[in-house]
């Protein structure tokens, strides 16, 4: 790419410096993995989860044969899934076949008899402090032996069957996208399906990312965290039994230097376009009287016109802080 072939930025990217700044600023009311890498990829990275497993049930066996203990695994406070003793040690004697003994962090002892009230609580510890070692791993923690096995045991946690749903996604100005997806489908399909329906080249993917927020009854958003590779998205919403928990479509990182890429695709920054203004709208950008006012000019310049396909199947309107047709006037020439 020639720098000599890029448009001028357009006046409202003048902004993103200043959200950028803002967001820093909300860091410690919202969780630092709303902040995304600063690198866009779509490759697994193991971001900064905390897993817990605070808590043990005592469980009935198929058929009502043989009692066992369950361990209730938690990422982030919120329950993820619910496996056994013997589950965990078969996920630790995949990662020691792949990886080797060296690398894998020592697991409990299994034990001969019934365990007492004290073992049960000592072998939870004992979990508790493996999940965590593997998880802060980089090569484990980020390894598809790992996050498959967390996917797996949250979909039969919730007993969620496999099969086609539509799940929706917002985006950051309160439109929604439908998406026709398997509720087995992990975080980094749904975002190609969510691309896919918005038409963002698949270059850009990896600049976007998938959030859990929770919408208050006034609209704004409070950030639960970003998506990760060992989650199914639609079992994740669905499991906590709130509507007003949903899944939000927002850039994924905080370098500016990254914003000259998505800027070339019309339906990059469009949605990049999208994300500053709602965030003006909330008060997360504070902006000045002249780049309200320049911001606008631009609106009223485009409040009559369509945004290219899909995303211009509706018209601007309401507040008129929409979609913008990219590098106005530049993409109407094109």
């Amino acid at each position: 790419r020639k720098a000599a072939t890029l448009s001028p930025r357009p006046q409202w990217c003048r902004l993103l410096p200043a959200a950028r700044a803002r967001w820093r600023s909300l860091r410690g009311s919202v969780p630092a993995s709303v902040g995304g890498s600063s690198r866009p990829t779509t490759r697994r990275q193991a971001a900064a989860m905390h897993f817990s497993i605070p808590e043990t049930e005592t469980r009935s066996g198929e058929g009502g044969n043989g009692a066992y203990v369950a361990y209730n695994i938690h990422v982030n406070g919120v329950l993820h899934c619910q496996v056994r003793y013997s589950q965990l040690l078969g996920l630790h004697e995949q990662l020691r076949k792949e990886y080797g003994a060296n690398v894998v962090p020592a697991f409990p002892p299994k034990k001969i008899f019934t365990l007492t009230p004290a073992e049960v609580e000592q072998r939870r510890e004992q979990l508790e402090k493996y999940m965590q070692a593997v998880r802060q791993d980089h090569l484990l923690g980020g390894s598809e032996i790992f996050n498959s096995f967390l996917r797996k045991a949250q979909q039969e946690t919730q007993q969620i069957p496999t099969e086609e749903v539509q799940l929706e996604v917002l985006l950051s100005n309160g439109q929604k996208v439908k998406v026709n997806i398997l509720t087995s489908d992990q975080t980094e399909d749904v975002l190609e399906a969510v691309a896919s329906k918005l038409d963002l080249p698949e270059d850009l993917i990896g600049y976007f990312h998938l959030f859990l927020v929770r919408e208050a009854k006034d609209g704004a958003f409070s950030f639960i965290r970003k998506l990760q590779e060992f989650e199914l998205p639609y079992v994740s919403v669905t499991s906590l039994r709130n509507p007003d928990y949903k899944i939000l479509l927002r850039k994924s990182y905080w370098d500016s230097a990254y914003d000259d890429d998505v800027m070339e695709q019309r339906v990059g920054l469009n949605l990049l376009y999208a994300q500053t203004v709602a965030d003006i709208e909330r008060g997360w950008i504070l902006a000045s009287k002249e780049q309200h006012r320049q911001l606008k000019s631009l609106q009223e310049k485009v409040s009559k016109k369509e945004v290219g396909p899909p995303l211009c199947k509706q018209r601007l309107s309401g507040t008129g802080l929409e979609l913008l047709l990219a590098r106005f006037p530049q993409w109407q020439s094109r």
